[in-house]
C-alpha cells in the first residue's frame, strides 16, 4: 500500500479501486 501511495499519489486519489486493482495484477 505504502509503494502505491507513494507512486500513484494522484491515480489513488481519482481512483483508488482501479489503481489497487491494476497494481494488485
Amino acid at each position: 500500500m505504502s509503494d502505491i501511495s507513494g507512486r500513484e499519489d494522484d491515480g489513488i486519489e481519482r481512483m483508488p479501486l482501479k489503481t489497487f486493482t491494476e497494481t494488485a495484477y
